[in-house]
């Protein structure tokens, strides 16, 4: 498939919208001679820190040289940034090629009335991109839920991480942390180890005990007051962790449970595979969107970010490392989050707030943006275009000698950053 093809592909998929269920993805797999046979696999699923704790167990992974891969989302830029082998995100000639795999069986699917939405294709076109570098040891991130997810087509797994949980997808996989931490434990295969941080939600603990223990799961609570020496910077988190230094190269009070668990996950998944895994890797992580800094002159800083917890945890981050200057934010939402919350959490620490939009059928409008907003912050400012938001954030902050924040949710940073870097 030439690059225009493909991306039609992915278009005509996209339009489909998301229809939680297994039946089409294992229709795929079967398809296509079953590409995740013989993976060793850590399987990851939760609220917040699970696009964290993916990049940094790939990183240790590629560290130790093992032939690697990594699934997660969503992009920032690319969907090329969804799959990744030995240490490369997937090139476009290799998406054509994984995408002229799949797309005959998609067609087939669709012929019988149920075609597979676009993530579902994307996961296949990830396990086909898997075996044709050869992949022997795998990073997938979970895209909701976990029992209903198209990840969930594996007979068997190594790890699962759950990081924590909190609500979020409400209108998907229930109102209450304990029907969320039910859906997620979906993913548990017997006798796979499960590692969750020690400071679980107490009803999601509960339930992860409950089934860990009905599948004969070994369950490992990774806690973060385990870490000492902890030294938090704007883009970086080092603590030790049982005498071994651990970097995560991620800002935030929050990386610091993120990276415990991960070394965890990571410990675990060496004993299983008969491996010596060291945590050193984690230092080359890479991960675009969890409170970064992405331009120097002018000073940009982004956070996807997009539910309670998430916010509390930047809100806690700007407190930190942003608050010695005027901030200027640059925010856009989708309608299916606590949005009433999370604008007011940010908009209530800047000094002028930019209300922007995006073309997501998702997304709130700008004014509605502002509204929220204008509860807590003086000046609002409605920019529907996120590029045109971010100039006039960038513009405001040099009067003033401040810094810009671009957050909320994935679909507007993109359009921002692309007006500027």
């Amino acid at each position: 498939m030439t690059p225009a093809e493909t991306h039609a592909f992915i278009a005509q998929a996209r339009a489909l919208g998301s229809r939680p269920g297994l039946t089409r993805v294992r229709a795929l797999m079967a398809a296509l001679h079953n590409p995740a046979e013989g993976l060793r696999i850590i399987h990851i699923t939760g609220t917040n820190g699970k696009g964290s704790c993916a990049a940094l167990l790939y990183a240790g992974l590629c560290g130790a040289g093992l032939t690697a891969g990594l699934f997660t989302s969503p992009e920032i830029f690319r969907v090329n940034e969804r799959i990744s082998a030995c240490g490369e995100q997937i090139s476009e000639a290799e998406l054509c090629a994984a995408a002229a795999e799949v797309y005959p069986h998609w067609q087939t699917l669709a012929a019988a009335g149920d075609p597979p939405t676009e993530f579902e294709i994307f996961v296949a076109m990830a396990l086909v991109h898997f075996r044709r570098r050869g992949v022997t040891h795998a990073v997938i991130e979970v895209g909701m839920g976990g029992r209903g997810d198209a990840t969930n087509v594996f007979s068997s797994t190594d790890v699962c991480v759950i990081t924590p949980i909190s609500l979020d997808h409400t209108n998907f996989l229930g109102n209450s942390v304990s029907a969320l931490a039910e859906e997620k434990c979906g993913i548990l295969r017997p006798g796979c180890t499960v590692v969750t941080p020690a400071d679980q939600h107490p009803e999601a603990l509960s339930v992860i005990r409950r089934e860990a223990a009905r599948l004969g799961c070994e369950l490992r609570l990774a806690d973060p007051a385990e870490a000492r020496d902890v030294r938090l910077f704007a883009d970086r988190t080092e603590f030790s962790l049982r005498g071994t230094s651990v970097t995560v190269p991620f800002g935030g009070d929050f990386q610091v449970q993120n990276g415990v668990c991960a070394a965890e996950a990571l410990a675990a998944f060496g004993r299983r595979c008969g491996l010596s895994l060291s945590v050193d890797g984690f230092a080359a992580a890479r991960l675009c969107g969890r409170f970064c800094r992405v331009s120097d002159r002018p000073e940009i800083w982004c956070d996807a970010g997009h539910n309670p917890a998430a916010v509390t945890a930047l809100c806690a981050a700007i407190s930190r490392h942003l608050s010695d200057r005027p901030l200027m934010a640059v925010m856009g939402m989708y309608r299916d989050k606590d949005h009433a919350f999370c604008i007011r959490q940010i908009a209530g620490r800047c000094t002028a707030f930019f209300a922007v939009e995006s073309d997501n059928p998702r997304a709130l409008s700008a004014e509605t943006v502002a509204a929220e907003a204008r509860e807590v912050c003086p000046a609002v400012y409605v920019t529907p275009d996120p590029a045109e938001g971010l100039r006039a954030a960038v513009a405001e902050a040099e009067k003033v000698g401040g810094r810009v924040l671009i957050c909320g949710s994935f679909g507007h940073m993109a359009r921002a950053l692309e007006g500027i870097l």
